[in-house]
């Protein structure tokens, strides 16, 4: 028996560089996969191909930063594939601008939040099914640049920001029988 057979993940970002090696990492452990971008043609495409395969996907295009449309495009995976047992808070967008002076005011709100708003989001949409089943596991992907200076100062602040919402993710659901925990990449080459 695979180490993941049965269970439900959820991976945002999905079709890009890392949601795609996390997808298929699941898959290849015998999950089945939700899996969430904001590029409809995309899911489309990746779900098409892995069902294929013989795999268990759905598809759940929708932005991060819009919890209603999130929502209901998570909703509708679990209603193919049954509830979320593992949830990959993956996307994010990278920033723009290498110092403060250099970040408009627009730019800072919209980077905290694609990459700190977006991944409480993802998380939020799950989790009172994680907490009735009492069990589950969180994973929100950071970077090195919430750990360090590096530039690029409000993706920075955000991923900061998501060192400290796992923290909170992992005492708060901790009693549910929940982890929750963040892994910071540094520079990935992805397309």
């Amino acid at each position: 028996m695979k180490r993941l057979e049965g269970r439900v993940a959820l991976v945002t970002g999905g079709v890009g560089g890392i949601g795609t090696a996390v997808v298929k990492d699941f898959l290849a452990e015998g999950a089945k996969v939700i899996i969430a971008d904001i590029k409809q043609d995309a899911v489309d495409e990746a779900v098409a191909t892995y069902k294929a395969e013989g795999f268990s996907v759905a598809g759940a295009a929708a932005s991060i930063t819009d919890i209603d449309a999130l929502q209901a495009a998570v909703d509708a995976g679990v209603a193919e594939l049954g509830p979320v047992d593992i949830v990959v808070a993956n996307a994010n967008t990278g920033g723009a601008t290498t110092t403060l002076d250099k970040t408009s005011p627009e730019r800072f709100r919209q980077d905290v939040a694609d990459n700190l708003a977006g991944q409480y989001n993802t998380v939020r949409v799950v989790i009172e099914g994680m907490k009735a089943k009492k069990h589950g596991a969180i994973v929100i992907v950071g970077s090195v640049n919430g750990l360090a200076t590096f530039g690029q100062p409000a993706y920075s602040v955000a991923k900061a920001g998501l060192v400290s919402l796992a923290r909170t993710m992992a005492t708060e659901y901790g009693a549910h029988n929940i982890r929750a925990n963040i892994v910071c990449p540094g520079t990935v080459q992805t397309p």
